[in-house]
């Protein structure tokens, strides 16, 4: 007794940059709902029994919005950017004949600078914050708010006989739930000394340390539906490498032609 879903999509974007003042605005919209979505109806019994079977819905959507800036201050030659999004989503289901709607809202912020000085330094950083929450129609007492913050440093120093050190890090920082309550925050530390070989620096070799402080955890977390989902998982840690890049580009070589 299925009737077709039909799926529809409202899009808009506007960019502007300038070159020559490294002037830049973004901004971009979209609204997607669905007509007789398909979605799933679940009975659960007293003894733990499932069952499942597929019916239409109306009032499945989502919506996104993003607004960007950067522009650069050029007495100390930097670099900056903002930016700015927002999704809000709707997602309709039924547990044991009861109409359920979900509302998942996420808002983030961030921005990013950067400096550098031609084969002297060049440093950035990169940082966000998204607050991110979900509320059910048939489990009000349970509410899901949460922040996350990002924070991306590097770093590079340029050297006398060709020499380069870099640095960079990956600091993500979770706020704990009510459900989820473990400490998920990790600092991922990277770094590499290298020196450059042959004719305009075609040859780099580099011994590079990756995750130094022996911090890295697989985690993912996800609000789906009328629950919310956290996974942690084992994945490479604290490793060091001895790399050889030949870079062998030819910069100016036009590109061959077609015939």
């Amino acid at each position: 007794d299925l009737k077709p879903s039909f799926a529809n999509r409202f899009s808009m974007y506007f960019n502007d940059y300038k070159l020559l003042s490294q002037r830049g605005i973004w901004v971009s919209a979209s609204y997607y709902f669905t007509n007789n979505a398909i979605t799933s109806s679940t009975t659960v019994d007293n003894v733990g029994k499932r069952v499942s079977q597929f019916v239409n819905v109306n009032g499945n959507y989502s919506m996104y919005a993003n607004l960007g800036y950067e522009f650069k201050w050029k007495k100390p030659n930097i670099n900056f950017d903002f930016s700015g999004n927002v999704n809000k989503s709707a997602n309709v289901s039924y547990v044991n004949s009861l109409l359920n709607k979900t509302n998942s809202n996420s808002y983030s912020i961030s921005n990013g600078m950067w400096y550098s000085k031609e084969k002297k330094i060049e440093i950035g950083l990169r940082s966000s914050a998204t607050y991110t929450q979900s509320r059910s129609s048939i489990n009000t007492g349970i509410k899901t708010d949460y922040w996350t913050y990002n924070i991306q440093p590097n770093t590079d120093f340029f050297l006398p006989a060709k020499f380069q050190i870099h640095a960079d890090a990956d600091i993500n920082l979770r706020q704990k739930t009510s459900v989820f309550d473990r400490n998920n925050n990790v600092v991922l530390l990277n770094a590499w000394i290298g020196k450059k070989f042959l004719k305009n620096d075609a040859l780099l070799v580099k011994l590079q340390g990756n995750d130094i402080l022996n911090q890295n955890l697989g985690f993912n977390r996800t609000v789906n539906s009328n629950f919310i989902t956290q996974n942690t998982y084992s994945t490479i840690r604290r490793y060091f490498m001895l790399y050889f890049v030949w870079n062998f580009t030819k910069p100016g070589t036009p590109a061959p032609t077609m015939r």
